[in-house]
């Protein structure tokens, strides 16, 4: 029987692979809280137009003015904090070189190497860009499709499959 090609690639936490990290990590929370400031500024835009609290009034209610900070204000720092967050692991931001095989991977960084059972693993969960590879509910790598070789995603998803108590969300049916 022919051994199996390892899956083998190179790649570098960027901005956007982080991002999409976070997306995933916070999932339905980020949604919620989104939509939440849309439904506060369309709140706070009828109150301003409306005779109460609008161009007539003396003076604006403090509530009115803590709830225009916390709905427009909100969404530009929780993304100023997964940039400054970035920004600060200088770690995880440097190349790393991927090998995967039937038993485990391997990465190696500029300031580190490690050997990875497949055992250690919590889930892998596929988009359409990425893979992420979870150690734990906080700690994931971020495989990006970009950087792989033509068909390595797939087979990647097709290794994952194979192996015992590793549970693998949307893994791709075709494709790179």
């Amino acid at each position: 029987m022919a051994k199996q090609k390892r899956i083998e690639f190179e790649t570098r936490l960027e901005l956007d692979h982080y991002r999409a990290l976070t997306d995933l990590m916070l999932g339905k929370v980020r949604t919620s809280f989104m939509y939440l400031s849309l439904l506060g500024v369309g709140i706070i835009l009828y109150l301003l137009i409306s005779p109460r609290f609008g161009a007539d009034a003396k003076e604006v209610p403090s509530w009115l003015f803590f709830l225009t900070v916390v709905f427009l204000v909100m969404p530009f720092a929780m993304n100023m904090a997964i940039r400054r967050t970035y920004k600060r692991q200088k770690a995880s931001v440097e190349k790393m070189r991927f090998s995967f095989g039937k038993d485990g991977f391997n990465i190696h960084g500029e300031t580190f190497k490690s050997d990875v059972k497949w055992s250690q693993v919590l889930k892998l969960h596929f988009k359409k860009e990425y893979a992420f590879l979870f150690l734990n509910k906080s700690t994931a790598f971020v495989l990006p499709k970009e950087n792989m070789e033509e068909g390595d995603f797939k087979r990647l998803a097709n290794l994952a499959e194979g192996i015992d108590n590793l549970e693998v969300i949307n893994a791709p049916a075709a494709g790179k």
